[in-house]
């Protein structure tokens, strides 16, 4: 994935997800975060995807999501996560 090979490029130290396999499909982006460091961005309702596929219900998935990984700071290279658009009225 090309997004994956230019963050390992611009910051070897970014975090990915694990397992590789199943998330880095989730990974839509980089940016640099407030740290000045190039991080991993996620689309969160393919995270969430990945977590029904692993064999979660989708309520399941979304709080798992906010308690483990979007509430997760693991340093300064942790990733960021893209908001999910509200439905248009």
């Amino acid at each position: 994935m090309r997004i994956i090979k230019q963050l390992v490029k611009e910051n070897p130290e970014a975090l990915l997800m694990e397992p590789r396999e199943d998330f880095d499909q989730a990974v839509v982006s980089i940016t640099t975060n407030q740290e000045g460091q190039v991080v991993a961005v996620y689309d969160e309702v393919k995270i969430i995807d990945v977590l029904v596929d692993q064999g979660m219900t989708e309520d399941e998935a979304w709080e798992y999501f906010y308690f483990n990984i979007e509430g997760a700071y693991m340093g300064k290279n942790t990733p960021v996560y893209k908001k999910a658009a509200p439905p248009e009225r």
